[in-house]
């Protein structure tokens, strides 16, 4: 696996995590919430060699196949008034969904970052993944990588969110307020009609 990856993207058996952070219990724990569960659970930290980490998890009051929908697409999670996304679906044998991402942040003008994410998507019926990492382009962004887990909880949606990031100018809690937009974002995006 190159240096800076998080995840091997070969099939989805060798998707397995090489992130870094100590979760909490909490936040990994394979049972899903309740659906009448209305905490919001966060964890955050920074790497000894550089780099943050956050991670949430919450129970979104929207049908697991409605979240799924937002959340495959890569824009849903930046901000689309600083970032221009573009992705393509390519065939990978075992995934669901596999994307390449180009993406062009310009946090302020004349400044533009460019590069290049994978988005893997696989799953089934009870529990769906979908882990995504920056595989080229601006040597700015030294890591970054994130994991989505999806549960059904009735009509609900149990969400856990985890990000990690070596760039200039990304804290921990920046991820966080990354993820808490994320789950505003879910809440309140109308979704076009299904074609």
């Amino acid at each position: 696996m190159p240096e800076g990856h998080c995840f091997d993207f070969t099939r989805p058996e060798t998707a397995s995590t090489q992130v870094a952070a100590q979760l909490p219990p909490e936040m990994i724990d394979s049972r899903p919430l309740s659906s009448g569960d209305s905490s919001v659970r966060t964890a955050t930290g920074e790497f000894s060699k550089g780099g943050v980490w956050a991670a949430l998890r919450t129970v979104v009051v929207r049908p697991v196949s409605e979240v799924l929908r937002l959340l495959k697409n890569p824009g849903t999670l930046k901000d689309l008034s600083q970032f221009k996304v573009e992705s393509r679906s390519v065939p990978r044998p075992g995934f669901t969904d596999f994307l390449e991402v180009d993406l062009e942040f310009v946090p302020i003008p004349f400044v533009r970052l460019k590069w290049g994410e994978q988005w893997a998507t696989w799953g089934d019926s009870l529990v769906t993944q979908i882990r995504y990492q920056k595989t080229r382009g601006s040597g700015l962004i030294k890591r970054f990588c994130g994991q989505i887990t999806v549960r059904a909880v009735g009509s609900k949606t149990d969400l856990s969110l985890y990000e990690e990031v070596d760039a200039p100018r990304r804290s921990a809690l920046g991820v966080l307020e990354g993820h808490r937009g994320t789950v505003r974002t879910l809440l309140t995006e109308k979704l076009a009609p299904n074609r």
